[in-house]
């Protein structure tokens, strides 16, 4: 595929569209923005990692989706773009992947798939067995509660041709975000049963805030109670469940911008444009 179909009009007419905001919003599904892709000349897999990237921030991800394709030649092959992500995410991320288990099966499973990722983004063909082959031997090492178990789960999500599963790198960005979160529960010692005291909280909250407003109350209004009545009250769980989420939403916040710089990085040193 030739970015933008070789044609620097289509280029020109998908930057405007993308500063009047008129291109498939973040919560577009998948198979729009896919179409909205092929239309446009650029791979689905990249224009899918780069929504996930900045997911509810409709505006700011179509001005990054701007940043992002600004520098690509029209004619430019930007299908290694993606699969150099993962290769990144391998070995250069600020936390890369490539550590988090020295555990050899772990090691070995990952280097075998972020070869085929090496591969693919080279212009080589990987045939559909290898990639199932590779992604069932990090499977098996995500059947587990650990931080091996988490990092293989997020390497097994990407394992896929993304010519084939474009959606394969939106998950694997899902599933890393997870597997911080996972992390971070460790890290904190929250656990399912104090996961399961705020749903209660919550559940007794919003009883509440029926009985007072009626259970046919606008959705919007009913939440605001709950929120207001939350915030009066003094369980140390919920005091808890902020600090978790905040350090949650952090990780979140560093691997997005990470992997959005690493992805302007990797557009930006695409330069062959196909005959």
């Amino acid at each position: 595929m030739s970015a933008f179909h070789h044609d620097a009009a289509i280029k020109t007419k998908i930057l405007a569209e993308l500063d009047a905001g008129t291109v498939p919003d973040n919560d577009a599904s998948a198979e729009t923005l896919s179409v909205w892709a092929d239309g446009a000349g650029l791979p689905p897999a990249l224009v899918l990692l780069a929504t996930y990237l900045t997911r509810g921030e409709d505006e700011s991800g179509q001005r990054f989706l701007r940043t992002l394709l600004e520098p690509a030649e029209p004619g430019a092959n930007l299908i290694p773009v993606a699969h150099s992500w993962v290769v990144w995410a391998w070995e250069n991320a600020p936390a890369p992947l490539c550590v988090a288990s020295d555990d050899p099966r772990y090691r070995d499973a990952g280097e075998a798939m972020v070869s085929l990722h090496r591969r693919v983004a080279a212009g080589d063909t990987v045939e559909s067995g290898v990639w199932r082959s590779v992604r069932g031997a990090l499977n098996r090492l995500a059947n587990g509660n650990d931080v091996m178990a988490d990092a293989a789960s997020v390497l097994a999500a990407g394992s896929w041709d993304f010519a084939t599963v474009p959606g394969a790198a939106h998950d694997m960005a899902n599933a890393w975000d997870k597997a911080e979160m996972s992390r971070i529960n460790r890290e904190q010692n929250w656990t399912d049963a104090d996961r399961g005291r705020i749903q209660e909280i919550i559940i007794e909250q919003r009883g509440i805030a029926e009985e007072r407003l009626g259970k046919d109350a606008e959705r919007s209004a009913l939440t605001t109670a709950m929120v207001a009545q939350l915030d009066t009250l003094n369980d140390p769980h919920l005091f808890r469940n902020r600090d978790v989420r905040d350090l949650v939403l952090a990780a979140f916040e560093q691997l997005r911008k990470a992997s959005s710089a690493a992805l302007i990085e990797l557009v930006h040193a695409t330069t062959q444009v196909e005959a």
